[in-house]
């Protein structure tokens, strides 16, 4: 789809300058061909326009259609161990974690053939906050261990605000902070967990 897009803007793009450089200067003088011949255009022009945004709507919803699908492969147990002594490492992301982050790289790089410039950014700004929300969703389905299972989520965290970086967009980016703030609620001792949870970014979510 997002090749279309692209071959579609540089058809569109090639039809306005032929319009403006060469049929434009020979409708000088008749003000009523000059009208029509504007006013068919822009139907065109918004004719494809719409057609782009439902296709960029729907391609939105089939990209966090596969980030979800990913994410429902992660088990109860990822976060939550029954004996801490159990050989689990902890520096390593989730299975899941790494699936998902390399979901987020290929949507990436399929919307980056299609658009660029405005549109890739407000597409990508759109695409990040919604993954956002649906990692939020996911982590509070799950139980979490203290300690290995805190260190744990703490690992998948960090990873998602990694992977998102690719976006280099500053919103996007500054938005998954929160993920840094979850990930203190499973480390910081018990009387501090109100302050973590009520101050700060934390505080502005459900």
């Amino acid at each position: 789809f997002f090749e279309t897009v692209k071959a579609s803007t540089i058809v569109m793009n090639s039809v306005q300058n032929t319009f403006n450089t060469v049929v434009l200067p020979l409708l000088q003088g008749n003000v009523n061909e000059l009208t029509q011949s504007r006013d068919t255009l822009g139907t065109l022009v918004a004719a494809l326009e719409g057609r782009v945004a439902s296709g960029l709507e729907n391609a939105l919803a089939t990209m966090l259609g596969g980030l979800e699908r990913v994410l429902a492969d992660q088990k109860k147990t990822d976060f939550k161990f029954e004996d801490e002594n159990i050989n689990e490492r902890v520096t390593d992301p989730t299975k899941v974690c790494v699936s998902a982050a390399r979901t987020l790289q290929q949507n990436y790089e399929i919307v980056a053939v299609g658009l660029d410039g405005k549109n890739i950014e407000t597409f990508l700004e759109e695409y990040g906050t919604k993954v956002l929300g649906v990692l939020l969703a996911h982590f509070k389905r799950f139980k979490v261990s203290k300690g290995l299972g805190g260190l744990k989520i703490i690992r998948d965290l960090s990873e998602y605000k990694e992977a998102i970086k690719i976006f280099r967009l500053s919103t996007v980016t500054q938005a998954f902070s929160v993920l840094s703030e979850i990930g203190k609620i499973y480390i910081v001792q018990p009387e501090n967990l109100a302050a973590v949870r009520d101050e700060g970014p934390l505080a502005t979510l459900d």
